[in-house]
Formats: structure tokens, sequence, C-alpha cells
């Protein structure tokens, strides 16, 4: 017997999340409680999905045009937008849909492990501005 194999029984290595996306609806359930929508603090029933992405390692010209793009809520033009580094802090947009309507959720996504996401805006959606987004067939993950 090693001290590996010791180890190995008293600690275990955890178990991989059923859903890899856990992680991720962990902090939207932090960042949009309650919802900028219907104003529930539970987010049962709530779904979201990444819709767009920039890497945000300092101030650039994508960077840029990736937030005029969701300030003037030009939507099609930011779905383009799916730069991610890893090793970089990263500006995402979210999809956050529930019974009530939807929103766009601007989230400061950070590199470093000790840091939370960090929502910078919330837009609600109109009824028409949410079916258009919804018919870009963009991955929707249940909170």
């Amino acid at each position: 017997m090693t001290w590996a194999s010791i180890f190995r029984r008293i600690d275990p290595e955890p178990a991989p999340p059923s859903d890899p996306w856990e992680a991720t609806a962990g902090e939207i359930r932090r960042i949009a409680s309650p919802c900028p929508v219907c104003g529930k603090t539970e987010l049962a029933g709530h779904s979201f999905g990444l819709f767009a992405s920039e890497i945000a390692a300092e101030v650039t010209p994508e960077l840029n045009r990736f937030t005029e793009n969701f300030d003037a809520a030009r939507w099609q033009e930011l779905r383009k937008s799916r730069n991610f580094y890893g090793g970089s802090n990263a500006a995402e947009v979210y999809f956050l849909s529930c019974a009530t309507g939807a929103c766009m959720l601007y989230v400061r996504n950070p590199v470093d492990h000790y840091e939370w996401f960090e929502l910078l805006a919330a837009k609600d959606l109109s009824a028409d501005e949410a079916a258009e987004i919804e018919a870009m067939k963009i991955e929707l993950h249940k909170l």
C-alpha cells in the first residue's frame, strides 16, 4: 500500500458536475436575483443562454464595439461576437427568460477564480426582441 492510495481513499477526487453549465448557472442565479424582468428572487422556471462574448483584457476597438452593440440593442451584430480566451477576463452577454418575459445581461466574467461574475447592465426585451433572440437558436439552460 502506498501513501497515494491511502489518500485517494480518504479524499477522492470530486466527481465532475453532471451539467458543465452548473457553475455558470450558479453565477447567473447570484447576479440576476431578483429577476430583472419578473422581480422574483427564486429563479426556478427561468432559463439562460450565452449570447455573445468578447475578450476584455484591455480596452480594444472590439470591446468598444461589443459594448456599443449591447447599448444600442443591435442583437444580430452582437451575436457575431464569440471571442473568448481562458487566460483573460471576458465581457459576456446572457439571454435570460422567464414566464413574464426576457432580458439581456451584460456580465464581466473574471479570469481569476477568487472573483465572481459582475452584472454590468441589464436590458429588458420587448416581445418582438425576445422572439428574434429565440429564433437565433441559442442553447438554453435551466436555472
